[in-house]
């Protein structure tokens, strides 16, 4: 599975115009609060909180959504093909690294991200450690 989804990558980056396509950076604010997990959670906009900095996405190009379904794709497929037990997420479900590492520097958004551990699975989000992840 691992060697598809890289073949995938590398299929996406050999594509024509994808650094042009991909060259939309996020916008970065330094934070000054130490504590910021709940307002960036609940921002309405695609905001993580990455090292302490809040990163604003604002948009996806046609091209990430294609690799974000491709990838989710390919672990669906892996999943069912041999009957496991994980659950597949996309779409802005947020990852609570605070609680995995101590501190309230880290939210994420993962583009995609494989789970196991279904204790972890809330309504707000995920509370474990991902068994996969991508950020496309």
């Amino acid at each position: 599975m691992i060697e598809m989804i890289k073949r995938l990558i590398r299929s996406f980056k050999r594509e024509k115009n994808w650094k042009e396509r991909t060259s939309d950076a996020p916008k970065t604010f330094p934070v000054l609060q130490e504590s910021l997990i709940e307002k960036v959670s609940s921002m309405e906009s695609h905001a993580e909180l990455i090292d302490g900095n809040i990163v604003i996405t604002e948009k996806t190009s046609p091209a990430h959504n294609i690799a974000v379904h491709k990838i989710a794709n390919a672990l669906m497929s892996f999943k069912d093909n041999r009957n496991l037990d994980f659950e597949v997420f996309t779409d802005n479900v947020a990852l609570y690294c605070n609680e995995l590492h101590g501190d309230d520097k880290n939210f994420f958004l993962p583009d995609v991200m494989a789970i196991c551990d279904r204790k972890g699975i809330r309504e707000d989000g995920i509370h474990v450690v991902p068994t996969f992840v991508a950020e496309v």
